[in-house]
């Protein structure tokens, strides 16, 4: 992929395919080795979503992983599949410098709901 260097709506197109896991992880991986890293945030963060299993292969042989597991080590780590990737900056430093929005956890939501349940029932309890 990286002598054809396909067009970015090929490589999207890849990513999004639910049927393959495999192309979506060699579109992720293709990604995280060319792109910007506001684009690699904003391109691969949906897909931390997917749980199905994946063997990957290192240093010491194949062993069974996740989706996303693999696009959380294409975001954090510096050397993924024995590969080397360029350096990137991190979500903080992509947010302070307002190229990202600041990402809500989908357990936030929750957590909030749950704390004022908590405070709702001390209350009660109280008076």
């Amino acid at each position: 992929m990286l002598q054809l260097q396909p067009e970015r709506d090929i490589i999207l197109a890849y990513l999004q395919d639910p049927e393959f896991k495999y192309l979506r992880a060699l579109a992720a991986m293709y990604i995280r080795l060319t792109w910007n890293a506001a684009d690699v945030f904003k391109s691969l963060e949906p897909f931390m979503g997917d749980f199905r299993k994946l063997k990957v292969r290192g240093m010491g042989g194949w062993r069974l992983s996740h989706m996303d597991e693999f696009i959380d080590e294409l975001l954090t780590k510096e050397r993924v599949c024995d590969i080397a990737l360029p350096r990137m900056m991190t979500r903080a430093m992509l947010e302070d410098a307002e190229e990202l929005e600041p990402r809500e956890s989908l357990l936030g939501s929750e957590l909030e709901s749950e704390g004022e349940d908590e405070e709702m029932e001390g209350g009660e309890e109280g008076g």
